[in-house]
C-alpha cells in the first residue's frame, strides 16, 4: 500500500477547484451573451396574420395561412380545388437564407396527412422588422368510382409577408 503525500493531492484539488471556477465563469458569461427571444406579428399579402418568434438570426414557430390552388394532373375537366392552407413549417430558418422542408402534415385542403415541402426566405428590414417569402407544395389522390379510377392533385401555395416586433 502506497502512501500519498500532500504534494500528490494538491493538483487533483487545484485543478477541481479550477474547472469549477471556469465552469461558473461561462455559466455567468452565458445569458449575457445569449440574444433575447422577440416575438414577431404581421400580415401576409393575402391578408392572413403571421406570428413567429426570432432570436439572433434564427426564426421559428412560423404560423399563418398562404392562398394555394390544387389542380388535376391526370384528368382533363375535373375541377380545381382552392383556399388558404395552413403553413406551419418544423425546424428554423435563418435570415438571409432560403432554407427547405419537408414533414407529414395534414393539410387544410385534404382529409389525410400529405408531405409538405415548405421553402422560406427571410431578409431584415428597417427597425427590427422581416420581411420574406413563404412557398408550400404538396400533392393527393382523390379515389373516384370504378376502381382503380383516381384523381391526382398538385397543390401550389405562396405568399409574401412584412412583420414587426410585438
Amino acid at each position: 500500500m502506497t502512501r500519498r503525500t500532500r504534494s500528490t493531492r494538491r493538483p487533483g484539488r487545484m485543478a477541481r477547484a479550477a474547472a469549477l471556477a471556469a465552469a461558473a465563469a461561462l455559466a455567468a458569461a452565458a445569458p449575457a451573451s445569449a440574444a433575447k427571444t422577440v416575438d414577431y406579428k404581421g400580415k401576409t399579402r393575402g391578408g392572413h396574420t403571421i406570428t413567429f418568434k426570432r432570436q439572433g438570426s434564427k426564426v421559428w414557430w412560423i404560423s399563418t395561412m398562404v392562398p394555394t390552388v390544387c389542380l388535376p394532373i391526370n384528368r382533363v375537366g375535373e375541377r380545381s380545388i382552392a383556399g388558404a392552407e395552413i403553413f406551419t413549417p418544423p425546424g428554423y430558418e435563418i435570415v438571409g437564407k432560403e432554407v427547405a422542408f419537408k414533414d407529414l402534415q395534414k393539410p387544410a385542403l385534404y382529409y389525410s396527412k400529405v408531405t409538405k415541402n415548405y421553402k422560406v426566405s427571410l431578409k431584415n428590414g428597417r427597425r427590427g422588422a422581416l420581411s420574406g417569402r413563404l412557398h408550400v407544395t404538396f400533392s393527393f389522390i382523390v379515389p373516384t368510382y370504378p376502381m382503380p379510377a383516381m384523381i391526382i392533385y398538385s397543390c401550389v401555395g405562396e405568399s409574401t409577408f412584412s412583420a414587426r416586433p410585438r
